[in-house]
């Protein structure tokens, strides 16, 4: 039976702890500071380094874990990831490391769908609090849900579209969906088609200094 260790690390891996999931799985995380507990969740694409500067002024008065979801940052397992299994992530290591201890659950964007899954899976009787930071409950937008991506404009339709988008030209999904993540285009002139924002990428490297063919391979392996 595989339990649940603290494993030390490298020294390449300074300051890194590990800690053994249920399904063997290891889930690369740090903690830091003094106070009461406060977990941090990073969205698609990140690791726990985006933290790196809030941390430095949270930890003077909170105790702050946060970790590599797997297939991110130092994360090297591609196993069963979903949210469903990041959220066991979360319930064991914060019951390893805080035991009954309350804590505040924040997420960033895919992070924040992680916190509020956790909650459905779980309740709230272990949090304090919880903190969403720019996430969405529901990606595309409804008669009765006005708010997905994209300022509201993403449908149903347009999601189908992106799936099957996604399997055959990633590339190009990622360099629009940054584009329109990262500003509001024209909606006098809107995109007709994907082929045509093939070449945004450059544009999308220019403006925003984000090299959009590099990050979207990781992330074209984890979709």
């Amino acid at each position: 039976m595989v339990t649940n260790l603290i494993l030390q690390t490298s020294n390449r891996e300074k300051d890194y702890l590990f800690f053994r999931a249920s399904d063997g799985e290891l889930i690369p995380f740090k903690i830091s500071g003094e106070g009461k507990p406060l977990v941090l969740i990073h969205g698609l694409g990140g690791d726990l380094k985006n933290w790196d500067k809030v941390v430095s002024k949270l930890e003077k008065s909170r105790t702050v874990l946060r970790f590599d979801q797997r297939g991110h940052g130092k994360s090297k397992s591609y196993k069963g990831i979903t949210i469903r299994r990041t959220v066991q992530d979360i319930e064991e290591l914060t019951k390893y490391v805080f035991g009954n201890e309350k804590f505040a659950l924040g997420g960033h964007s895919m992070g924040g769908i992680s916190v509020l899954n956790y909650i459905k899976d779980n309740g709230c009787k272990r949090l304090s609090s919880v903190i969403l930071m720019d996430t969405t409950p529901c990606i595309f937008s409804t008669d009765d849900w006005k708010y997905g991506l994209y300022y509201g404009d993403y449908t149903y339709s347009d999601w189908e579209r992106d799936m099957q988008i996604i399997r055959k030209k990633f590339i190009s999904f990622y360099a629009y969906f940054l584009y329109r993540a990262l500003t509001q285009y024209n909606k006098k002139k809107p995109p007709i088609s994907y082929d045509e924002f093939y070449g945004i990428a450059k544009a999308v490297d220019t403006k925003t200094k984000i090299k959009v063919a590099r990050i979207a391979e990781p992330i074209k392996k984890l979709a």
